[in-house]
């Protein structure tokens, strides 16, 4: 049977349990194809990405800092990051008697 799952996108949440329990990122990838997802296609937002970097900042130890950036960047190599633009606002143009507009995030 087919799974129902079509994608996954990893919460930082997960990834930071990962790294403290000193997982590699094919560890991670592993574990979670094993139990959750199969094939489906697993990826990372770009704010993903940046709560991480974030943690690597806050890092309390030269060598816990290290350890956050090479954990970050095995990530990068093996999960694609997904970057595509945020749902457009919709809000209400005055200029066009108040009609409700979709406005569209410029590139």
């Amino acid at each position: 049977m087919e799974s129902a799952i079509r994608g996954l996108v990893l919460d930082s949440s997960v990834l930071v349990a990962a790294e403290r329990a000193k997982l590699t990122t094919p560890e991670v990838l592993r574990n979670i194809r094993t139990a959750e997802v199969g094939d489906a296609p697993i990826v990372i937002s770009v704010m993903t990405v940046a709560e991480l970097a974030h943690g690597i900042y806050r890092a309390n130890t030269p060598e816990r800092r290290e350890r956050r950036r090479q954990f970050v960047d095995e990530l990068k190599t093996h999960v694609p990051v997904k970057r595509d633009r945020a749902v457009p606002y919709i809000g209400h143009d005055t200029r066009q008697n108040s009609k409700p507009t979709r406005s569209t995030p410029s590139h």
